[in-house]
């Protein structure tokens, strides 16, 4: 059994707990150390609700990703629990984390060709991509949307160009390359959306006019 921990709101006390199978056949779900249900994955295919003590509803389900990988979320009244996976911080923030990684890399390569007197003029394409990735990575973990857009760019088309680069495509492969393309697309297009997401629940409240003040104070007829 694996124990999974959430909080109700966000920098709050972990107080849903979740007990699963490897394989989900067996999911115990616990809110304040006093048990709410068991179900079995079939269950949670479909959705499962529960009424917590405040009348607010903790809904539980399990979604397929890409190659039947399985994906658990956990919502309060429609809203993702912190750290769950529908949170759209903990998405953008694991789409940043992949592609600051990347940066890394590219940045750590070429300084380390450069600073054996072997670098060309691709090297130093690598090095500006790679330094440009990494500045919009520090815009996009404070959940900027143009960063996030920017460097999932980055990162899509640095990819592409060495697929094309290293010339190996041919028909056996192409397929693999084609779907790994296509995961790499899915993956960065969560963290844009999170972004997004995240930057409309940022967005000010806009509060009605003020009534004009003659008419605030405004005398009973005589």
């Amino acid at each position: 059994m694996f124990t999974l921990r959430y909080a109700l709101e966000r920098r709050g006390r972990k107080r849903v707990e979740v007990r699963r199978s490897l394989d989900w056949n067996e999911v115990v779900v616990r809110v304040d150390g006093v048990e709410l249900g068991r179900v079995d994955r079939a269950a949670l295919m479909e959705g499962v609700e529960f009424a917590l003590r405040d009348h607010s509803i903790l809904r539980v389900w399990l979604e397929t990703g890409p190659r039947g990988v399985p994906f658990f979320y956990l919502t309060r009244n429609g809203h993702p629990l912190p750290g769950s996976e529908g949170d759209p911080v903990k998405i953008l923030h694991t789409t940043v984390i992949v592609m600051a990684i990347f940066a890394g890399v590219q940045i750590a390569f070429s300084v380390l060709v450069a600073g054996n007197d072997r670098a060309d003029a691709s090297i130093y394409w690598l090095l500006g991509a790679g330094s440009a990735l990494a500045l919009l990575c520090l815009r996009a973990w404070h959940h900027s949307v143009p960063a996030t857009i920017g460097a999932s760019l980055i990162c899509f088309a640095e990819l592409v160009v060495f697929f094309i680069a290293e010339g190996n495509i041919n028909i056996g492969n192409v397929l693999s390359l084609a779907f790994g393309l296509g995961l790499l697309g899915w993956f960065l297009m969560r963290g844009i959306r999170a972004a997004r997401e995240l930057d409309s629940i940022a967005l000010p409240i806009r509060q009605p006019p003020e009534p004009p003040r003659h008419a605030m104070h405004r005398q009973p007829p005589l």
